[in-house]
Protein backbone atom coordinates (compact mmCIF):
# COMPACT_ATOMS: atom_id res chain seq x y z
CA UNK A 1 0.00 0.00 0.00
CA UNK A 2 0.99 3.79 -1.19
CA UNK A 3 1.56 5.39 2.71
CA UNK A 4 -0.55 8.26 4.00
CA UNK A 5 0.76 11.64 4.16
CA UNK A 6 1.96 12.17 7.68
CA UNK A 7 3.39 15.84 7.67
CA UNK A 8 2.36 19.36 5.92
CA UNK A 9 4.07 22.25 4.29
CA UNK A 10 3.99 25.60 4.90
CA UNK A 11 3.81 27.54 1.82
CA UNK A 12 3.34 31.17 0.62
CA UNK A 13 1.11 31.27 -2.65
CA UNK A 14 2.48 34.58 -3.19
CA UNK A 15 6.00 34.18 -2.46
CA UNK A 16 7.18 32.63 -5.72
CA UNK A 17 11.19 33.06 -5.50
CA UNK A 18 14.78 31.21 -6.42
CA UNK A 19 14.68 29.27 -2.58
CA UNK A 20 14.69 25.63 -3.55
CA UNK A 21 12.47 23.38 -1.58
CA UNK A 22 14.60 20.45 -0.96
CA UNK A 23 12.92 18.76 1.70
CA UNK A 24 11.16 15.05 0.42
CA UNK A 25 7.79 13.77 1.90
CA UNK A 26 5.55 10.56 1.18
CA UNK A 27 2.09 11.21 0.64
CA UNK A 28 -0.95 9.24 -0.95
CA UNK A 29 0.16 8.89 -4.28
CA UNK A 30 3.44 10.84 -4.41
CA UNK A 31 6.58 12.30 -3.06
CA UNK A 32 7.36 16.01 -2.82
CA UNK A 33 9.60 16.96 -5.62
CA UNK A 34 12.46 19.58 -5.20
CA UNK A 35 11.79 22.98 -6.27
CA UNK A 36 13.98 25.77 -7.47
CA UNK A 37 10.69 27.76 -7.20
CA UNK A 38 8.78 28.05 -3.85
CA UNK A 39 10.05 30.15 -0.92
CA UNK A 40 8.70 28.19 2.68
CA UNK A 41 6.76 30.81 5.20
CA UNK A 42 4.36 30.83 7.81
CA UNK A 43 1.32 32.13 5.40
CA UNK A 44 -1.23 28.78 5.08
CA UNK A 45 -0.83 25.46 5.81
CA UNK A 46 -1.36 23.37 2.67
CA UNK A 47 -1.57 19.57 2.50
CA UNK A 48 1.21 18.66 -0.21
CA UNK A 49 2.71 20.39 -2.54
CA UNK A 50 4.05 18.91 -6.26
CA UNK A 51 6.44 21.21 -8.54
CA UNK A 52 7.91 19.39 -11.22
CA UNK A 53 11.74 20.41 -11.82
CA UNK A 54 11.43 19.13 -15.81
CA UNK A 55 8.55 19.40 -17.92
CA UNK A 56 7.65 17.30 -21.10
CA UNK A 57 5.88 19.31 -23.22
CA UNK A 58 7.20 21.07 -26.28
CA UNK A 59 7.08 24.33 -24.38
CA UNK A 60 10.09 25.16 -21.75
CA UNK A 61 9.41 25.21 -18.12
CA UNK A 62 6.72 28.28 -17.25
CA UNK A 63 8.26 31.18 -15.56
CA UNK A 64 7.23 31.30 -11.39
CA UNK A 65 4.20 33.56 -12.59
CA UNK A 66 2.62 31.07 -15.17
CA UNK A 67 2.58 28.51 -12.34
CA UNK A 68 -0.88 28.70 -12.26
CA UNK A 69 -3.28 25.81 -13.41
CA UNK A 70 -1.67 22.80 -12.65
CA UNK A 71 0.33 23.69 -10.43
CA UNK A 72 -1.35 26.17 -7.95
CA UNK A 73 -4.70 24.28 -8.47
CA UNK A 74 -2.69 21.36 -6.64
CA UNK A 75 -1.94 23.72 -3.63
CA UNK A 76 -5.29 24.74 -3.13
CA UNK A 77 -6.82 24.07 0.65
CA UNK A 78 -9.80 23.12 -0.49
CA UNK A 79 -10.88 20.16 -2.58
CA UNK A 80 -13.34 21.60 -4.82
CA UNK A 81 -16.03 18.77 -6.29
CA UNK A 82 -17.64 20.52 -10.36
CA UNK A 83 -18.53 16.81 -11.19
CA UNK A 84 -17.17 17.25 -14.61
CA UNK A 85 -15.88 13.64 -16.09
CA UNK A 86 -12.03 13.96 -16.28
CA UNK A 87 -11.45 16.92 -13.96
CA UNK A 88 -9.29 16.14 -11.75
CA UNK A 89 -8.61 19.72 -9.87
CA UNK A 90 -12.53 20.84 -9.39
CA UNK A 91 -12.69 24.24 -11.68
CA UNK A 92 -14.46 22.63 -14.30
CA UNK A 93 -11.87 22.03 -16.71
CA UNK A 94 -11.34 18.37 -18.45
CA UNK A 95 -7.59 17.37 -17.46
CA UNK A 96 -4.90 14.78 -18.40
CA UNK A 97 -3.20 12.25 -16.57
CA UNK A 98 -0.03 10.59 -17.51
CA UNK A 99 1.91 7.75 -15.82
CA UNK A 100 5.98 7.48 -16.68
CA UNK A 101 7.81 4.61 -17.48
CA UNK A 102 9.62 4.69 -13.91
CA UNK A 103 6.10 4.94 -12.04
CA UNK A 104 5.55 8.91 -11.62
CA UNK A 105 1.85 10.09 -12.11
CA UNK A 106 1.50 13.36 -13.85
CA UNK A 107 -1.32 15.54 -14.41
CA UNK A 108 -1.42 18.34 -16.70
CA UNK A 109 -3.70 21.13 -16.38
CA UNK A 110 -6.83 21.28 -19.19
CA UNK A 111 -6.59 24.49 -20.93
CA UNK A 112 -10.42 24.30 -22.03
CA UNK A 113 -9.22 24.28 -25.36
CA UNK A 114 -8.17 20.95 -26.22
CA UNK A 115 -4.59 22.10 -25.34
CA UNK A 116 -2.79 21.20 -21.89
CA UNK A 117 -0.42 22.98 -19.17
CA UNK A 118 3.16 22.01 -17.86
CA UNK A 119 2.66 18.97 -15.78
CA UNK A 120 3.05 18.54 -12.11
CA UNK A 121 3.97 14.80 -10.91
CA UNK A 122 1.11 13.80 -8.44
CA UNK A 123 2.23 10.18 -7.31
CA UNK A 124 5.10 7.59 -8.08
CA UNK A 125 5.20 3.58 -7.81
CA UNK A 126 2.33 2.92 -10.19
CA UNK A 127 4.82 0.60 -12.18
CA UNK A 128 3.27 -2.04 -10.68
CA UNK A 129 -0.02 -1.65 -12.53
CA UNK A 130 -0.61 -2.44 -16.35
CA UNK A 131 -3.84 -0.41 -16.62
CA UNK A 132 -5.64 3.04 -15.35
CA UNK A 133 -8.51 4.79 -16.23
CA UNK A 134 -10.78 6.82 -14.89
CA UNK A 135 -14.81 6.37 -15.43
CA UNK A 136 -16.32 9.63 -13.71
CA UNK A 137 -17.18 10.10 -10.23
CA UNK A 138 -17.60 6.54 -8.49
CA UNK A 139 -17.97 7.33 -5.07
CA UNK A 140 -20.95 10.40 -5.20
CA UNK A 141 -18.53 13.43 -4.21
CA UNK A 142 -18.63 14.99 -7.69
CA UNK A 143 -14.67 14.60 -7.90
CA UNK A 144 -13.67 12.09 -10.97
CA UNK A 145 -11.62 8.96 -9.34
CA UNK A 146 -9.33 6.04 -11.11
CA UNK A 147 -9.91 2.48 -11.04
CA UNK A 148 -6.30 0.69 -11.71
CA UNK A 149 -5.48 -2.65 -12.07
CA UNK A 150 -2.20 -4.53 -10.85
CA UNK A 151 0.21 -6.67 -11.98
CA UNK A 152 -1.59 -9.93 -9.92
CA UNK A 153 -4.81 -8.75 -11.64
CA UNK A 154 -6.37 -7.21 -8.38
CA UNK A 155 -8.75 -3.75 -9.48
CA UNK A 156 -8.23 -1.22 -6.83
CA UNK A 157 -10.57 2.40 -6.69
CA UNK A 158 -8.40 5.43 -5.60
CA UNK A 159 -11.00 8.78 -5.13
CA UNK A 160 -10.20 11.46 -6.34
CA UNK A 161 -9.54 14.66 -3.74
CA UNK A 162 -10.26 17.67 -6.26
CA UNK A 163 -7.28 19.34 -5.87
CA UNK A 164 -5.20 17.01 -8.17
CA UNK A 165 -4.45 14.31 -5.66
CA UNK A 166 -6.03 10.88 -5.27
CA UNK A 167 -6.87 8.97 -1.94
CA UNK A 168 -5.96 5.81 -0.46
CA UNK A 169 -6.88 2.63 -2.56
CA UNK A 170 -9.41 0.36 -2.41
CA UNK A 171 -9.29 -3.17 -3.52
CA UNK A 172 -12.59 -3.80 -5.04
CA UNK A 173 -12.07 -7.14 -7.85
CA UNK A 174 -9.68 -9.65 -8.62
CA UNK A 175 -9.30 -11.81 -11.38
CA UNK A 176 -9.00 -8.28 -13.95
CA UNK A 177 -5.39 -9.88 -15.30
CA UNK A 178 -7.84 -12.04 -18.08
CA UNK A 179 -9.33 -8.95 -19.67
CA UNK A 180 -7.28 -7.57 -22.70
CA UNK A 181 -8.78 -4.40 -22.86
CA UNK A 182 -10.51 -2.20 -19.84
CA UNK A 183 -12.57 0.71 -21.38
CA UNK A 184 -14.53 3.80 -19.61
CA UNK A 185 -17.13 4.97 -21.62
CA UNK A 186 -19.38 6.85 -19.50
CA UNK A 187 -22.42 6.17 -18.49
CA UNK A 188 -23.66 3.31 -21.11
CA UNK A 189 -26.37 2.20 -19.18
CA UNK A 190 -28.37 5.80 -18.22
CA UNK A 191 -28.64 4.43 -14.98
CA UNK A 192 -26.84 7.14 -13.30
CA UNK A 193 -23.08 5.72 -12.86
CA UNK A 194 -20.08 5.15 -14.62
CA UNK A 195 -19.58 1.51 -15.98
CA UNK A 196 -16.78 -0.52 -17.38
CA UNK A 197 -16.56 -2.27 -20.53
CA UNK A 198 -14.29 -5.55 -20.65
CA UNK A 199 -12.59 -7.70 -23.64
CA UNK A 200 -11.99 -11.06 -22.79
CA UNK A 201 -9.62 -12.94 -24.33
CA UNK A 202 -12.19 -14.48 -26.64
CA UNK A 203 -12.89 -11.55 -28.00
CA UNK A 204 -16.46 -10.76 -26.00
CA UNK A 205 -17.15 -7.47 -25.04
CA UNK A 206 -18.67 -7.28 -21.13
CA UNK A 207 -20.36 -4.49 -19.26
CA UNK A 208 -20.12 -3.66 -15.71
CA UNK A 209 -21.52 -1.47 -13.39
CA UNK A 210 -20.40 0.99 -10.65
CA UNK A 211 -21.53 0.91 -7.32
CA UNK A 212 -21.23 3.84 -4.82
CA UNK A 213 -18.94 1.51 -2.42
CA UNK A 214 -16.41 1.49 -5.91
CA UNK A 215 -17.34 -2.51 -6.50
CA UNK A 216 -18.80 -3.30 -9.92
CA UNK A 217 -21.53 -5.52 -10.49
CA UNK A 218 -21.58 -7.85 -14.17
CA UNK A 219 -24.34 -7.02 -15.85
CA UNK A 220 -24.28 -8.74 -19.37
CA UNK A 221 -22.22 -9.13 -22.32
CA UNK A 222 -22.01 -6.61 -24.93
CA UNK A 223 -20.78 -7.74 -28.06
CA UNK A 224 -18.17 -10.28 -29.73
CA UNK A 225 -15.11 -10.27 -32.26
CA UNK A 226 -13.59 -7.57 -30.29
CA UNK A 227 -10.12 -9.36 -30.06
CA UNK A 228 -9.77 -7.14 -33.64
CA UNK A 229 -9.13 -4.18 -32.23
CA UNK A 230 -5.80 -2.94 -30.92
CA UNK A 231 -7.27 0.17 -28.72
CA UNK A 232 -10.32 0.63 -27.80
CA UNK A 233 -11.04 3.88 -26.43
CA UNK A 234 -14.61 5.19 -23.89
CA UNK A 235 -15.46 9.05 -25.42
CA UNK A 236 -18.14 9.60 -23.40
CA UNK A 237 -21.38 10.94 -25.61
CA UNK A 238 -20.75 11.88 -28.89
CA UNK A 239 -24.09 11.78 -30.03
CA UNK A 240 -26.53 13.40 -27.53
CA UNK A 241 -28.28 10.23 -26.53
CA UNK A 242 -26.42 10.69 -22.77
CA UNK A 243 -25.11 6.95 -23.63
CA UNK A 244 -21.15 6.65 -23.74
CA UNK A 245 -20.00 5.49 -27.06
CA UNK A 246 -16.55 4.28 -28.57
CA UNK A 247 -14.17 4.61 -31.04
CA UNK A 248 -12.06 1.53 -31.76
CA UNK A 249 -8.30 0.85 -33.87
CA UNK A 250 -8.43 -2.27 -36.15
CA UNK A 251 -5.24 -3.96 -36.46
CA UNK A 252 -5.14 -3.03 -39.85
CA UNK A 253 -4.96 0.93 -38.78
CA UNK A 254 -8.73 1.79 -39.62
CA UNK A 255 -10.43 3.65 -37.03
CA UNK A 256 -14.35 3.22 -36.10
CA UNK A 257 -16.60 4.74 -34.04
CA UNK A 258 -19.47 2.75 -32.67
CA UNK A 259 -22.22 4.52 -31.00
CA UNK A 260 -24.28 3.04 -28.00
CA UNK A 261 -27.31 1.69 -27.73
CA UNK A 262 -29.97 0.41 -25.32
CA UNK A 263 -28.48 -3.82 -26.58
CA UNK A 264 -25.04 -2.89 -27.62
CA UNK A 265 -23.36 -0.60 -29.91
CA UNK A 266 -24.36 0.14 -33.74
CA UNK A 267 -22.52 -1.32 -36.63
CA UNK A 268 -18.86 0.21 -36.65
CA UNK A 269 -18.34 3.32 -39.10
CA UNK A 270 -15.10 4.16 -40.63
CA UNK A 271 -13.84 7.10 -39.58
CA UNK A 272 -9.95 7.33 -40.20
CA UNK A 273 -7.12 4.72 -41.19
CA UNK A 274 -3.12 4.82 -40.65
CA UNK A 275 -3.82 4.80 -37.33
CA UNK A 276 -0.77 2.34 -36.53
CA UNK A 277 1.72 5.02 -36.22
CA UNK A 278 -0.47 6.54 -32.69
CA UNK A 279 0.30 4.10 -29.72
CA UNK A 280 -1.01 5.21 -26.96
CA UNK A 281 -4.81 6.46 -27.06
CA UNK A 282 -7.57 7.99 -24.54
CA UNK A 283 -10.44 10.26 -24.14
CA UNK A 284 -10.04 11.75 -20.97
CA UNK A 285 -13.47 13.81 -21.24
CA UNK A 286 -14.98 17.02 -23.05
CA UNK A 287 -11.59 18.91 -23.33
CA UNK A 288 -12.19 21.73 -25.29
CA UNK A 289 -16.29 22.18 -23.53
CA UNK A 290 -18.55 21.59 -26.26
CA UNK A 291 -20.29 18.94 -24.77
CA UNK A 292 -18.40 15.82 -26.59
CA UNK A 293 -15.98 13.54 -25.91
CA UNK A 294 -12.52 14.24 -27.21
CA UNK A 295 -9.45 12.32 -28.46
CA UNK A 296 -6.17 11.90 -27.27
CA UNK A 297 -3.13 9.97 -28.93
CA UNK A 298 -0.12 9.86 -28.61
CA UNK A 299 2.16 9.38 -31.86
CA UNK A 300 5.34 6.72 -32.37
CA UNK A 301 7.73 10.18 -32.77
CA UNK A 302 6.24 11.23 -29.16
CA UNK A 303 3.72 13.69 -30.32
CA UNK A 304 0.84 14.79 -28.82
CA UNK A 305 -2.62 15.20 -30.39
CA UNK A 306 -5.76 16.68 -29.83
CA UNK A 307 -9.05 15.54 -31.62
CA UNK A 308 -12.42 17.08 -30.76
CA UNK A 309 -15.30 14.82 -31.00
CA UNK A 310 -17.91 15.27 -33.47
CA UNK A 311 -21.36 14.78 -32.98
CA UNK A 312 -21.57 12.03 -35.92
CA UNK A 313 -19.17 10.19 -34.15
CA UNK A 314 -16.45 11.78 -36.11
CA UNK A 315 -13.17 13.02 -35.19
CA UNK A 316 -12.14 16.84 -36.29
CA UNK A 317 -8.90 16.80 -37.69
CA UNK A 318 -6.12 16.46 -35.14
CA UNK A 319 -4.26 19.44 -33.61
CA UNK A 320 -0.65 18.64 -32.49
CA UNK A 321 -0.56 19.96 -28.56
CA UNK A 322 3.08 18.43 -27.11
CA UNK A 323 6.22 16.63 -27.76
CA UNK A 324 8.32 14.51 -25.75
CA UNK A 325 5.68 11.90 -24.68
CA UNK A 326 7.92 8.90 -25.53
CA UNK A 327 8.53 8.22 -21.72
CA UNK A 328 4.74 7.73 -21.25
CA UNK A 329 3.09 4.14 -20.60
CA UNK A 330 -0.28 5.15 -19.61
CA UNK A 331 -2.60 8.20 -20.53
CA UNK A 332 -6.08 9.26 -19.37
Amino acid sequence: MIPLLTSVWTINHNAVGSTPCRRHEQGKVGQLMKSPRLKVTAAAVLSIVLIPTTFTQAQAAPAASQLTRASISSLATTAPNSGVHGDWTGEGTVDLMATRSDGTLWLYGGKGDGGIEPGVQVGYGWSSFTWQGSPGDINGDGRTDMYARRSDGTLWLYPGGGNGLLGRGKQVGSGWNTMTAIVTPGDYDLDGRPDLLARRADGTLHLYGSLVNGGLKYVRQIGTNWNIMRSIVGMGDLNGDKRGDLVAVHTGGWMYSYLATATGFTRGHQIGHAWTIKNLLTSPGDMDKDGRGDLIARSSDGTLWFYAGRADGHLTAGRQIGSGWKGMTRLF
